[in-house]
Formats: structure tokens, sequence, C-alpha cells
């Protein structure tokens, strides 16, 4: 071999060489940019998720520094009709229902810790354990508390509580009771507003475990309150 075909071949080694490189660094720069995409993604999902949380905090917080701290109450007079606020009419109490007819329903009537009318709702009647989207069954429910509603309440202001109760979920599941507080009251309000309640009059908050009923029977403190505020 001639020293000049030596030196053409070195030099077409080198050149497969650096086209060999060139494509394991385009390749690794691809790699990097989608990997730094997607840390973007998850920083921004984080972010986000955590934004969520600083507001139902503080709309908890709100709702504690509303509340006082006598349990409701729901008294019944001897006719089986729930007594209810003062500014009942004769014609109101005929269009409400009685206990019997509320019997089995999943709601009560009865009075906020702020001293607010309010309709109770069962969380159990309306979700599966630790689930915001509601049951087929729950339309029965819904749609009674939705004649109540206009019965008694039309054109008010309406504020939909979630409240859980205080079992924790798994770190790894990222929910809380916070955030399925919320969930739970965002699916009535949305239920009630495709239904003929104006979503101008309503607004959803959890509550999460902040207002318990029973410290033995956690079933009664998963529920949603619809409160009449004004």
């Amino acid at each position: 071999m001639s020293r000049m075909q030596g030196c053409l071949l070195a030099v077409v080694a080198g050149v497969f060489v650096l086209a060999g490189t060139g494509c394991t660094d385009a390749k690794a720069k691809a790699q990097q940019a989608a990997l730094t995409k997607q840390n973007k993604q998850y920083a921004d999902q984080l972010a986000a998720d955590q934004a969520q949380m600083d507001d139902m905090k503080r709309q908890v917080q709100d709702a504690r520094m509303a509340a006082i701290n006598t349990p409701p109450t729901t008294p019944t007079s001897p006719t089986g009709t729930p007594d209810l606020p003062p500014d009942m009419t004769a014609a109101d109490a005929t269009a409400m229902p009685t206990s019997a007819e509320l019997a089995g329903s999943g709601i009560t009537i009865s009075k906020s810790r702020a001293g607010e009318n309010q309709l109770e709702l069962s969380g159990d009647v309306l979700f599966d354990s630790g689930k915001s989207v509601l049951k087929p069954a729950a339309k029965k429910t819904l749609d009674k508390a939705i004649a109540i509603i206009k019965a008694k309440y039309a054109g008010k202001t309406l504020r939909i509580e979630g409240h859980t109760d205080s079992t924790p979920f798994k770190a790894s599941s990222h929910m809380t009771n916070e955030i399925l507080g919320q969930r739970r009251a965002e699916a009535v309000v949305a239920y009630l507003s495709a239904h003929g309640i104006s979503a101008k009059h309503l607004t959803a908050v959890s509550l999460a475990d902040t207002q318990p009923k029973s410290k033995t029977n956690l079933a009664l403190n998963r529920r949603v309150a619809i409160v009449v505020t004004r």
C-alpha cells in the first residue's frame, strides 16, 4: 500500500468516527430535550396542584372562621314536618316534604353551624367510597333536593359544601380529603345547574373533615350540605 493510500484510508476512517459520534450526540440531545420537556410538564402539574390545594385551604379556613361550635339540630314537630326557619309561610310548609316523605331519601333539613338553613345529603347515598362521580341512584336524591330548592329557595344563593370523614388516603394516590370534598361539591353543583338551578347562584367549597358530626359513626361525616346563604 502506498503512503498516499494509507493517508486516504485514515481520513475515511476519521470521517466515519466523526459521523458516528455526531449521531450519538444528536440522539443524546434529543433524549435530553424530551426529558427536559417531561420534567417541565411534571413541574407545571405540581404547581397547579399546589395552587389548588392552597385555594382549598383558604376556603376551609374561611369556613372555619364563619362557623360556630354548636352542633346543628333538626327539631321535628308532632306532625312530622321539620321545624323550619321563622320565615316559612303556611304555603311554604305545605310544599315542603314531611319527615316520612324524606325517610330513605338520604336528605335531612337542618340548620348549619352558622345558623343557616341547609339540606344535608348523605355522601354514601351520592358517591361510592373515595369517589367523586355521582352514583346512578343519586339522581333520585338530588331530584328531591332540587324540588325542595325550587319550592322554598328559588333564586337564593346556595353554598354546596363537601364534607368527608377523617380517614386519610395513601400518599401514592395523590388524593386528599380536601380535594375529594371539593370534587364532590362540584359534582353536585354540576347536577343542580344542569337541572334548573342557575349556576350563578351556586358555589362549591370543600370542608373536608373539619366539621364532623360524629366521632364514632363516620358515615354521618360523609355528606354534602346545600346551604342557603342569602
